[in-house]
Parts: structure tokens; sequence; C-alpha cells
């Protein structure tokens, strides 16, 4: 549960610090309204600040590729919120599409729900040539709460920023302790501020066994991240993404930021599943920007070993077309870990958006 004027504030301070306000803007939130991002950045942080806030209904690759092009030139918006999901999108789609479709008012894009990798965040900025804010937070602290000011703070390709003013946060090992720079660890933010959720609903210890009980003081956001030495948070992903490949642990995370590098790879996505020898072993989903797949299983595998060494090689690599997404534009890695561990779904399937994504997923790995 948040309280109802932290909630304001933080809204407010979202859409003023990460987005700027302006006075001519049109700001798409282009997110599904049952995702809290909406409700933060639309309904009540951009109405807060005053915006000529743009919604949409659908899916922005239906009825054709060019609905997101067109929504934007309609609606002359200035400024974007989205997830890395949707950018990708754009680029599997081609440059040749965006050039088609200027969007000479756009000023500014911002990304947010999963980790923005270097190559998504470089293609987005040379293509629309404005600034890319990778910003973070999570449903529990009811904001953003790290990212570039906007307009005001250096961008860096993968980062999520700095703190934004009035949160506190550290990175720590699993005993507690913090970490110096460029050593990953666990995030934790270490005082209050206003969004921060205050309880859940009708049991508030469970509110405190799963938010304080594991680091003492703090309250973990449950993802694993670097800090660089310039103070820039480097979100790696979540923390129980992490798989234990002989001995080695990984965080899938960094194993599809390596793949995602490749030039032709547009998305990818990166599951453990067990193995007898290793315990669990890498599997790697990878959608291209073309239809040639010519040694580019075997290219990725090198890369990965070269990046990070031989334990983090995929075992396999899985080339398709798409990946079954939810609604709000995450990749179901549950789904894709069953089909290759059972061939098929096992449990709920009713948040994905295309079926037909999970039935092209489960032809390649049958072959």
């Amino acid at each position: 549960m948040h309280s109802v004027g932290g909630f304001l504030l933080g809204s407010w301070a979202n859409a003023h610090w990460q987005v700027g306000y302006e006075d001519d803007d049109v700001y798409w939130v282009a997110a599904d309204v049952g995702r809290l991002t909406f409700p933060i950045q639309a309904v009540v942080g951009g109405l807060a600040c005053g915006m000529t806030v743009a919604c949409f209904e659908g899916a922005l690759d239906f009825p054709t590729t060019t609905r997101f092009y067109e929504i934007c030139e309609r609606h002359a918006v200035t400024k974007i919120l989205a997830a890395p999901t949707l950018i990708r999108m754009l680029r599997k789609f081609g440059d040749d599409l965006a050039a088609a479709h200027p969007l000479p008012g756009l000023k500014l894009i911002t990304a947010q729900g999963e980790p923005l990798d270097g190559d998504t965040f470089a293609w987005a900025t040379d293509t629309f040539d404005v600034p890319v804010i990778n910003a973070y937070g999570q449903t529990e602290t009811g904001s953003t709460w790290t990212y570039p000011v906007y307009g005001a703070e250096p961008l860096k390709a993968g980062s999520a920023g700095t703190a934004a003013p009035g949160h506190t946060f550290a990175i720590v090992d699993d005993d507690n302790n913090p970490v110096p720079p460029g050593v990953k660890g666990n995030l934790v933010l270490t005082s209050p501020f206003p969004t921060l959720c205050r309880t859940v609903w009708d049991d508030h210890q469970r509110y405190l066994d799963t938010y304080f009980a594991t680091f003492p003081g703090s309250c973990p956001t449950n993802d694993e991240a670097v800090l660089d030495r310039d103070g820039h948070i480097w979100v790696l992903g979540r923390a129980d993404d992490v798989i234990n490949v002989a001995g080695h642990r990984i965080s899938t995370m960094e194993i599809e930021a390596v793949v995602t590098s490749d030039p032709d790879v547009v998305e990818a996505a990166v599951v453990g599943v067990p193995e007898a020898t290793k315990g669990t072993v890498p599997i790697a989903f990878v959608t291209l920007r073309s239809s040639c797949e010519d040694g580019v299983a075997d290219r990725i595998r090198a890369l990965v070993a070269a990046e990070m060494g031989g334990y983090a090689r995929p075992d396999r690599v899985y080339v398709t077309p798409a990946t079954p997404k939810t609604r709000t534009g995450k990749t179901m890695r549950r789904l894709l870990r069953d089909v290759v561990v059972h061939g098929g779904p096992t449990g709920d399937t009713s948040a994905m958006e295309d079926p037909s994504a999970l039935e092209a997923v489960t032809d390649v790995v049958r072959g």
C-alpha cells in the first residue's frame, strides 16, 4: 500500500525531473494501463505537472508496424516513456521504416521496466536524435528513483544514472557489507522516502518480513547492481535470475547484455535449465534483425565465452521470430524455461499478449 500524498509527490517528481515538463509537451506513456508505470507517469505524474498526456489501446505492432510512428505523428508527441522491449521492437522493424517516419518534434525517450542494454540505447539515440534516459524503480518504491535528471546530468549507455533527490542507497554483499565501485552486489535502499510502500494490505508482518528482514536497516530491491566511479548505478537484473553453472554464479542479464552486443541480434533472453554435470546451463533465445541465421549460434557462444569466460557460454542458442511477452512488454522467461525443460508451459499463460510467439518458440526448440 502507498500513501496518497507520498504517491502524488513522487509521481510529480518523476514527471518533473525524469521527463522535464515543458508547456508545449505531449507526453506519451506507451505502457499498459495495468502496469503501475502508467498511473505514476501519466494519470498522476503527468497531469500533476499539467502535461498533455497521450494514451493508446492495443498493440504497437498491430495492425501494421507503422502504428507507433503514426501515433507520434498524429498527436505531435514530444516525449515518450517506453519499455526497452518496445525500442528493440522498433529496431527490429528496421532503419528504413524509422527513416520513412521522421519525428522532428520528439525531444526525449525515457525507458524503464527492464535493463536497457547499450546497443539499444545507442540505436535509439542515433535514430531519433534525442536523449534516451534509462530510469529504474519498482512497484514497491511507487516511483522511479534513479535516473539522469533531464537536461542536467550526463547519459551513459546502460546506466540508470544517479539517485534522485531524497533517495539513498547502497550496494552490499550477502552479509550486508558495502562493496567498492566496480564490484557487483545487492542494491538496497537505506532510508525511507514518500513513495515507498507503507504496508501490505491487512498483513503488516508480511511487509516487515519481506522487505526488512534480509538486510537489517535497509529495504532490498532484489536486484543486483554495480556502482561506477562517477556514482552512476548499473542495474544488472534480478538477484533471483542468478544461475549457478559448475560453481560459478552468473546473472542471466549479464549474458543477455553480451549477446545483444552482436550486431545481428535485436533481442535476447537467457534462462538457466538443469543439467546433470554442471547443475545448470544457460540457454539463449535470440531474435535477429534479418532472417539469415548462418553461423549466428556459434558466433554468440564464442562471444559470451570471450567476454565472460567459457563457463558462461550458452549450451544452446535458439533463433526465434519472437519471444512470449506479457501485455506490458516483459519477456516471460518462465515460459521459455518450461518449453526447454518440459516441452511446453506448466503454469498460467493468461498474461501473455501473443500466444503465437510461444508456439513459434516451441516449434524451434522441438526442431
